[in-house]
């Protein structure tokens, strides 16, 4: 299907969906059958290159997928899964793994005419990992990540600049962010409590004991002042001062209720995809299809 085409009916569709009232940030076959492909893919590689750790030989854990992922040009991997490629076409796209520690470059690629034309993966933090540990770790970290941008194929943002904090504030408001990071936030959960109906507070005080450093830590940030504002839970200097003049009211777009709203849909979005994790995993793990595939068989 021409591009152009395909930008043409994704907009139908999210337009479809919203006057329909649908917004609980649940997945479309589409998507999480590609952020299942990827984290399978991910993983198969991780058990291959993850033993070198301990015997002090550390490949390269490019070499790793190319082991595991039957089509690829050096770099530049494509989807392989008949059924995927049969049913959702549109998402069939190149997957390309740049070797830079910088995880939070995990993008998938849209055109302006919002077309999905592929992703683009640090993978090179995991060969930064000395431990089991910290390799898991970060592997995670970016496979929430992957999660994050498949859903940017059917909601992209379009919060481009973050380079002030009222600018981050409303990236981190947009809707389709808030969709995409709830995806990300809910496969951490996922991945540390496997089974567990979403706790915030368990959450919260998970990334402030082990990811003080990482950006997740961040994002809590935001959500505490989302909670309530007149607490002020940011470090940066930046950050408090422009939190103290939301409080005061010099910023009308940030009222209490929209920050309330705002942190609302965090928690509504990240429960509800943690129970669909839970969910898809006790189905698969039954040996049964997952409603993300049945479209496809």
């Amino acid at each position: 299907m021409p591009e152009n085409k395909w930008a043409e009916l994704r907009r139908a569709l999210i337009q479809k969906l919203r006057k329909e009232g649908v917004r609980e940030g649940m997945p479309f076959n589409a998507e999480i059958a590609l952020a299942k492909y990827l984290e399978s893919k991910l993983m198969h590689a991780a058990k291959i290159y993850q033993p070198s750790l301990t015997q002090g030989k550390k490949c390269r854990f490019l070499d790793c997928l190319r082991i595991v992922w039957n089509s690829y040009t050096a770099n530049t991997f494509f989807v392989d899964d008949p059924l995927i490629q049969k049913v959702y076409p549109e998402v069939c796209k190149p997957i390309t793994f740049h070797m830079e520690a910088e995880i939070d470059r995990v993008q998938a690629w849209v055109e302006s005419h919002d077309a999905y034309l592929g992703m683009h993966i640090c993978i090179g933090i995991l060969e930064q990992a000395t431990t089991d540990e910290d390799f898991r770790k970060n592997l995670v970290a970016i496979i929430s990540r992957v999660y994050h941008e498949c859903d940017h194929i059917y909601f992209p943002s379009h919060t481009a600049e973050i380079d002030t904090i009222k600018k981050r504030m409303l990236y981190q408001m947009d809707e389709a962010e808030i969709r995409a990071f709830s995806k990300q936030i809910a496969y951490l959960y996922f991945s540390i409590l496997p089974g567990k109906p979403f706790s915030y507070d368990t959450f919260k005080d998970y990334i402030i004991k082990h990811c003080s450093a990482d950006k997740e830590y961040y994002l809590i940030q935001f959500l505490e002042f989302f909670k309530n504002p007149s607490e002020t839970p940011f470090k940066k200097r930046e950050a408090i001062e422009f939190a103290e003049e939301v409080t005061m009211g010099q910023h009308p777009e940030f009222t209490k209720d929209t920050l309330s709203r705002t942190f609302r849909l965090y928690m509504q979005y990240i429960t509800l995809f943690v129970a669909y994790l839970n969910q898809t995993k006790e189905i698969e793990d039954a040996g049964e299809v997952p409603d993300y595939m049945k479209e496809v068989l």
